[in-house]
């Protein structure tokens, strides 16, 4: 896929601006929970629970590429035999977005799960070590998404040599497009978000 450098830099401007907005109300949340509380003591601890929801916002985002390309393959596998004019029109509309917004969806999709990535890992790092089964899961979420965004960066770059070898690029293509990791991730990040304190 040919890189687009405006559609890259005007994702990444928007990926900031929803990695600032969505910490910035989970701070002003965190403030009014703990107005009775010392401020100093807990500023380190909001600031890293903060991360944690934001790295989960960005993954939302980064998700609707996914719920577009797989709406996209729904309607050609289970609506084109259905006659009705409702459904067709349907159809051909779903077709029509995913044609004109797939690329644009597609460098949102890149830039934000990366960027998930990399704000739940150093969420996880300020956190500290804690051996208790919530931050398992969460290790579990992590590293999950790791595994998910180095196979991801190596399709869209096509990197050498590992790209060279049709067996390895099935492979890494696999590896980024079965849902064992996924669920490993939503699971991972359901239960630490729930359970966490």
């Amino acid at each position: 896929m040919e890189i687009n450098k405006r559609h890259v830099m005007g994702t990444l401007l928007i990926s900031f601006i929803f990695i600032y907005a969505f910490y910035g109300l989970y701070v002003v949340y965190a403030d009014d929970e703990n107005e009775n509380g010392d401020y100093e003591n807990e500023r380190g601890s909001d600031f890293a629970e903060g991360l944690g929801v934001t790295a989960i916002m960005m993954l939302f985002l980064g998700s609707l590429f996914v719920i577009l390309k797989r709406l996209q393959v729904f309607s050609k596998l289970y609506l084109k035999g259905i006659e009705y004019e409702e459904v067709q029109i349907t159809r051909k509309f779903i077709s029509r977005f995913y044609r004109e917004y797939r690329k644009p969806a597609f460098y949102l999709h890149a830039v934000t799960t990366f960027t998930a990535t990399i704000v739940a890992a150093l969420h996880g790092w300020l956190m500290g070590l804690q051996y208790d089964w919530v931050t398992y899961f969460g290790g579990l979420a992590v590293v999950s998404m790791i595994i998910m965004s180095l196979s991801g960066i190596v399709m869209w770059l096509k990197f050498w040599p590992l790209w060279e070898f049709e067996e390895t690029k099935t492979m890494i293509k696999w590896i980024h497009r079965q849902w064992f990791f996924t669920g490993l991730m939503s699971v991972g990040t359901l239960i630490h978000f729930i359970f966490a304190d």
